[in-house]
């Protein structure tokens, strides 16, 4: 039985997307809300970064598989609508079997530095996109990353507002710099509105791009 509005059976969907008693927990995690990103097909097709609108902000993170080290990186980078670095990290992550679930990781990991960061209204983009779509599918994902799942739309829920979008990797190259550099971290980095140096290459590129 749901703990919460005891009614229905407890069940993953239920929880998600049917339970009127924990609607005000998924407040900007809504369904639609989460999908919307996934159906947008003219920006998963962008072939450059591109800032978010008005007064949201954008998150990018992506994962590296460090495989002289048994470990992963992460890299998270928010920035503003004019391409302003807010905040930035890069994180060495735990040991992962396969490049899926560091991503995974690295999207939980992003999402927990997010809201510890205090922002509410954000557009997050990964570019692994079966992980964006498992993050935003109302499926039940029986997986050994199901749980992961959870903890994204759980920590999502948090959010004013929240929408994941799929994107190719040449419009995330900053967010993989960072990820990268991790393989030389004992500790994890953040950059508070400041640009970092590992990624100064990639964040020019995006700059270009904007002005163009």
């Amino acid at each position: 039985m749901c703990p919460i509005c005891k009614r229905f059976p407890e069940a993953t969907i239920h929880a998600l997307w049917e339970c009127g008693a924990a609607q005000d927990m998924w407040v900007g995690c809504s369904h639609h809300t989460l999908q919307k990103g996934l159906t947008n097909q003219e920006t998963v097709m962008n072939l450059s970064w591109q800032p978010p609108e008005g007064m949201m902000y954008k998150l990018n993170f992506d994962a590296a598989v460090l495989t002289d080290t048994s470990a992963s990186g992460v890299g998270v980078i928010i920035r503003n609508d004019r391409g302003q670095v807010m905040v930035a990290l890069s994180s060495k992550g735990l040991a992962v079997t396969n490049s899926k679930e560091a991503e995974v990781l690295a999207c939980r990991q992003a999402m927990e530095f997010v809201l510890d960061a205090g922002f509410s209204d954000l557009i997050m983009e990964g570019d692994d996109s079966n992980v964006i779509r498992s993050i935003v599918s109302a499926q039940i994902d029986w997986s050994h990353l199901g749980n992961l799942y959870d903890d994204i739309r759980c920590l999502a829920g948090r959010l004013r507002h929240v929408e994941f979008r799929g994107i190719r990797r040449i419009t995330n190259e900053v967010a993989h710099s960072l990820a990268r550099f991790a393989r030389h971290l004992s500790e994890d980095i953040v950059w508070l509105e400041d640009s970092p140096p590992p990624a100064l290459e990639a964040l020019y590129s995006d700059s270009i791009s904007i002005a163009n």
